[in-house]
């Protein structure tokens, strides 16, 4: 006779089905991202040397996962599912395995809501939809703590659970460096709770995974003196574990009061359960070293590398939950799943939102257009040169493109000369988050209108035009003359008058874009002369930019000079900004100012908004 199947099974069975589901949604159009593309182009080495040296050594990652997408993209190619499956099915596994390590430390209503927080919040859901170490490393690292769990609490010290322990601690470290803090920081604290008859076997096996790592550390040695991914990462901010758990838990008010419910009704037994605090420590104790480290040496924290630990915040925050009937169970779960799901799609809008690559929607977009137009547009790109490349290769795209990816004056000149000899009516242009806002206002001196505005995470799309009709858009939400009477600047003034705004007045969305735009005449090239702008707190400068003029000038007496802020990048610094700014004649030259404007325009509101809430 079959064995009749528990009914939790059942329900870790469904649990897991609505979370593959979540995972494998429209599988065919799920984007390549930065990061996956990078790694992809780090696998086109002829050899293993070649890889390690050019593909692995210069990365900030450990070399387990590039390894693994080297010979899984010589195996089946560059199809995105192909490369995209191993990880989706590895995240749809780190459902069943969030229960089996939840369920060895806690009871069956504990492991069954942490595990159904697991199977639908946009933050394991997205990792398991991305080819990069991380969903790989919290996998490894479920299975670590079941075997842990096994040799410290249970005492089991069978050669079988010896092995995997050793196994999948050296996936786990080889995987990312803070799954390897995270095991770390497991592995010293399992000295506490291991028996004092058994310690010695402990540390023995942990003597030898410790052993078996040292082939990897001449890799670890390098990464760490070159600094790893710290060269582009910002320091983190004092409420970046406040902003964590916002974007962990969706930024959806109608979950994070579903976790708070939950976390009170096991309020009651709190400090009965040891197991509890210890899973506050572990993940205390990793985001700690992550935040100091970033602070003090190399900036490396961000919300991905905590993914590893996130586990030990749900045990936190559900452990102590009280046994409850299966009906019950199943009434919960479906509640959960309904907050969680109805936050993914329509909080979150990520189908819609996150399944749009802005390299390929900005390439699909040009060339749709392009092709449909007689008289044929230019087309301005402000992206990634390699990313253009592979996706123009893989989806033939077929138009004629300028790719902008070179600065300086000489680049000016380009863009000057090019844009003055164009005949057409129509310029698209495509734009990353990365580059100087004050491209649009420098574009639109010659095609002035927006026809069709797209807006991306972390990029732009646009349709510009010489002449407006009735498809023009309006960008702008303020467009004040800040000195309508000409200004005369002399040897003998190096700095005009300042001008100061408070923010809160004049900004209509965090993300809006601020212009400041000068109308000058010169008599003689200007060498040295700068738009400076300050953002201030009280009399505390918080920021300082300057924008060059003379790469404005190009030989001409009479220019506009464009000094943009991307308000998106300046939240880190705080509320109740002032924004002050004047022009610098560093060069102490006669200029005459015709007229200084301010200007706000929309920006994207969805620039950062996989990160932030939308």
């Amino acid at each position: 006779m079959l064995k009749k199947i528990r009914p939790e099974y059942l329900l870790v069975a469904f649990i897991t089905l609505v979370g593959a589901v979540l995972r494998l949604w429209d599988v065919a159009n799920i984007p390549l991202m930065n990061d996956e593309l990078s790694a992809i182009f780090r696998t086109h080495y002829s050899s293993l040397g070649e890889l390690l040296d050019k593909g692995i050594k210069p990365d900030g990652h450990p070399a387990l996962v590039q390894l693994f997408l080297y010979y899984w993209i010589q195996i089946g190619g560059e199809n995105t599912v192909w490369i995209k499956l191993p990880f989706l099915l590895m995240g749809i596994a780190c459902i069943p395995l969030t229960y089996m390590a939840c369920k060895k430390w806690f009871n069956s209503t504990s492991a069954i809501v942490c595990t159904v927080y697991i199977a639908s919040l946009q933050y394991t859901i997205f990792y398991s939809q991305l080819a990069r170490p991380y969903i790989c490393g919290l996998f490894f690292t479920l299975i670590f703590i079941i075997y842990w769990t096994q040799i410290v609490k249970e005492n089991k010290y069978q050669w079988k659970t010896i092995v995997l322990y050793i196994l999948f601690g050296i996936l786990t470290a080889t995987t990312h460096y803070f799954s390897l803090l995270t095991i770390a920081i497991l592995g010293l604290m399992g000295l506490y709770w291991v028996n004092k008859e058994s310690r010695i076997k402990y540390i023995i096996w942990n003597l030898v995974l410790i052993a078996l790592y040292l082939p990897n550390i001449n890799i670890f040695l390098q990464q760490l003196n070159t600094g790893g991914v710290g060269g582009w990462l910002s320091e983190p901010s004092a409420t970046f574990i406040i902003n964590y758990f916002d974007y962990s838990f969706n930024f959806s008010w109608w979950i994070k009061s579903s976790v708070i419910i939950l976390f009170l009704c096991g309020l009651k037994s709190f400090f009965d359960n040891t197991l509890v605090l210890f899973s506050f420590i572990v993940f205390a104790l990793v985001f700690l070293t992550g935040y100091i480290y970033s602070v003090v040496i190399n900036p490396v924290l961000q919300y991905s590398v905590l993914i590893f630990a996130f586990p030990f915040v749900l045990f936190f925050l559900f452990g102590n939950i009280p046994a409850i009937k299966p009906r019950q169970l199943l009434t919960l779960v479906f509640c959960i799943l309904c907050i969680n799901v109805f936050s993914l799609i329509k909080e979150r809008q990520y189908y819609s939102y996150f399944y749009k690559s802005p390299h390929q929607e900005i390439l699909t977009e040009a060339n749709t257009y392009y092709n449909s137009e007689t008289k044929k547009p230019m087309v301005l790109l402000f992206t990634n040169s390699k990313f253009n490349q592979y996706f123009s290769e893989k989806y033939k795209y077929n138009f004629n493109y300028i790719d902008l990816n070179e600065h300086g004056d000489s680049f000016m000149k380009f863009m000057h000369d090019t844009l003055t000899a164009f005949k057409g009516d129509k310029l698209v242009y495509g734009t990353l988050s990365s580059e100087n806002p004050m491209w649009l206002p420098y574009l639109q001196q010659y095609f002035p209108y927006i026809e069709v505005k797209k807006d991306y995470f972390i990029g732009n799309y646009y349709i510009l035009s010489k002449n407006k009709s009735n498809n023009t858009i309006e960008e702008l939400i303020l467009d004040s003359v800040i000195s309508p009477e000409p200004i005369n600047i002399d040897s003998y003034n190096e700095w005009t008058a300042a001008y100061e705004f408070n923010l809160n007045k004049i900004l209509m969305h965090p993300n809006n874009i601020i212009d400041i735009i000068h109308e000058l005449e010169a008599d003689s090239p200007i060498s040295k002369a700068s738009i400076v702008s300050l953002l201030m707190n009280d009399t505390t400068v918080k920021q300082w930019r300057e924008q060059n003029i003379s790469v404005f000038q190009l030989g001409q007496n009479h220019f506009t000079a464009c000094h943009s802020l991307n308000m998106a990048d300046c939240k880190q610094l705080g509320d109740n900004l002032k924004l002050k700014f004047f022009l610098w004649n560093k060069g102490l030259q006669n200029l005459r100012i015709k007229q200084i404007r301010l200007r706000v325009r929309k920006g994207n509101p969805l620039l950062y908004g996989f990160y932030e809430k939308l």
